[in-house]
């Protein structure tokens, strides 16, 4: 019984301990904020998070691997809705390989796929991460006026202000 007990409390310190790490990975990925409860918040009025992604959907690093592992992000599918979570590849393979950049015109197809479907469900909120920005090289200058005609239930970064204006701000 002390051996079942042992491995329960080992198991609990062990499942705390990584909700520390990625919460941490969380904070890095969204520029060193963090969002209070996003989580909850995300679940109560279904909100959705938007991450950038590679077009394999190998969910690695930065917001991509946050969306992997809180939100339902599923390995290998590289675009669109998956859990509560929806991928706008912003480069083909993960960064660090060779040939992983996609032109911008690909990223811009991939964003209006996003626009057409945070269309098609108002009901959501989509929380939109600097999608590309991190990881994958692009520049807000480039990224965030993709998105000016996204829907209002589209909330962006304040740093895409100066291309979005305050009317997306979170």
């Amino acid at each position: 019984m002390l051996q079942i007990a042992e491995m329960l409390r080992t198991s609990l310190v062990k499942a705390a301990k990584r909700q520390t790490e990625e919460d941490g990975e969380q904070a890095k990925a969204l520029g060193g904020r963090i969002m209070v409860d996003v989580k909850r918040i995300m679940e109560e009025t279904k909100m959705v998070f938007v991450f950038g992604s590679n077009e394999k959907g190998i969910h690695g690093g930065g917001a991509a691997r946050v969306a992997r592992e809180k939100y339902g992000a599923v390995l290998g599918q590289g675009v669109g809705m998956q859990g509560n979570s929806y991928a706008i590849p912003t480069c083909a393979l993960p960064t660090g390989m060779d040939n992983h950049e996609i032109a911008l015109e690909k990223v811009e197809f991939y964003v209006n796929q996003f626009i057409a479907y945070a269309v098609m469900h108002p009901e959501r909120e989509f929380q939109v991460t600097q999608v590309g920005c991190g990881l994958a090289g692009w520049k807000a200058g480039e990224i965030a006026p993709l998105f000016t005609n996204a829907p209002d239930n589209c909330l962006f970064d304040s740093a895409w202000e100066p291309w979005l204006g305050d009317k997306f701000l979170n």
